[in-house]
């Protein structure tokens, strides 16, 4: 049963129903009464004098308990005699009820029956009891909420962090999948340098020897197309060296290799290249002076293949205790953003690949691009000052 339906009840039974505020004042709720006009004529209802009735003073010091929700929820006072104006005695008595979350007082004359009280002090218990139990399950279903919120909010910081740690571990898989590889371009290259090159080199020296022996015109001539043959293998066998792992890269650093990648270019497509390096030094690991150049080999390539430029400038320079690589053309450019989401065109997927191996050597790449403008993209790497680089010797 709800306070309304209570206190519709209480009024149909001739019971004066007031509510408790939280200041502690007293207001009549609905109509009052026949009642009270003869008891309490000219006294104010809203708020309530309770002082009207003396008795009821010393019955609110017994309802503290029923009032602050920490007693019981019932309370009956002893019956009391008011005086009405013709001089006549009326017995009352008072019932403090916490029911639905509102205090209420309520006044009625002693003649009410016993039953009628037992029902109205029921009533009170069942509109108490409802309320405390819709309490309760309000309270269950906020903390259910709560801890499904706690469990999902774990859930996703912990598939958070498994993404975090897989998209290192890819990471750190690209660089060493790439630094792999270039070991095993190492070895290759070093076996056509050091071997097929001096090969080559050696028939080339003993062909021309025995040219120089020969008188006839006739006889020299299959000398000099072997010699012209041997002279465009010894260069396709250099070219290739260098595509597999050019050797300045590890005999003199990486801004000569960066100069003879440039001149290689220019020679085969026509692009007008420039190498700007501010001449300080630059100590760099071995394993990030690999991947910086693998890097900007990469963006010269994708200049050629997609930029349509007719200039590229590549800088070299010392930042602080990082290396700044910048590669700069006055091509097409592109839409960044588009060529990220599609993982297509020049900035696509092949950017995303070169961050994963960067990203590990703690080395970033930073792009910036527009259609009709070109394109620049900076690498900063960490120098490694703890030594310096030494050239392999040849």
């Amino acid at each position: 049963m709800s306070a309304e339906t209570l206190e519709s009840l209480l009024r149909t039974m001739g019971i004066a129903v007031f509510v408790r505020r939280d200041d502690g004042v007293f207001a009549v709720v609905g109509r009052s009464p026949a009642w009270v006009e003869q008891i309490l004529p000219g006294v104010s209802l809203d708020p309530f004098d309770t002082d009207a009735m003396p008795f009821l003073g010393a019955f609110f010091e017994d309802a503290q308990g029923v009032w602050s929700g920490k007693g019981p929820t019932t309370l009956l006072s002893d019956p009391w005699t008011e005086v009405d104006e013709r001089g006549l005695e009326h017995r009352f008595n008072a019932t403090c009820v916490r029911a639905d979350g509102r205090n209420l007082l309520l006044i009625t004359e002693a003649s009410t029956d016993v039953e009628t009280q037992r029902t109205i002090l029921q009533a009170a218990r069942e509109s108490r009891l409802a309320y405390d139990r819709t309490l309760a399950e309000s309270q269950l279903t906020e903390q259910d909420l709560r801890e499904s919120q706690d469990r999902l909010e774990l859930e996703v910081m912990r598939r958070t962090s498994d993404l975090a740690k897989s998209n290192e571990s890819l990471r750190l898989m690209a660089t060493e999948a790439a630094l792999a590889a270039e070991r095993e371009r190492r070895k290759l290259a070093l076996g056509l340098h050091d071997h097929v090159g001096q090969l080559l080199a050696a028939a080339k020296i003993k062909a021309a020897l025995l040219r120089g022996t020969i008188q006839t015109q006739q006889a020299t001539q299959p000398l000099t197309e072997l010699l012209d043959i041997l002279n465009q293998t010894i260069h396709a066998t250099r070219s290739l060296t260098f595509e597999l792992s050019p050797p300045a890269l590890y005999e003199l650093g990486l801004e000569p290799t960066i100069a003879a990648l440039l001149e290689q270019i220019h020679d085969r497509h026509g692009l007008r290249c420039m190498l700007e390096d501010d001449g300080k030094d630059k100590p760099l690991s071995q394993d990030l002076r690999i991947v910086l150049f693998q890097a900007v080999r990469e963006l010269l390539f994708n200049t050629v293949k997609h930029a349509k430029a007719q200039n590229v400038r590549v800088l070299t320079a010392r930042d602080g205790v990082h290396i700044q690589l910048t590669v700069i053309d006055d091509g097409r450019g592109f839409d960044l953003d588009q060529a990220t989401r599609t993982n297509a065109g020049p900035g696509g997927y092949g950017l995303f690949s070169l961050r994963q191996r960067l990203s590990p050597l703690s080395a970033e790449l930073r792009i910036s691009s527009r259609p009709g403008i070109g394109t620049r993209v900076r690498i900063l790497a960490p120098l490694d000052l703890g030594s310096d680089f030494q050239p392999e010797s040849s």
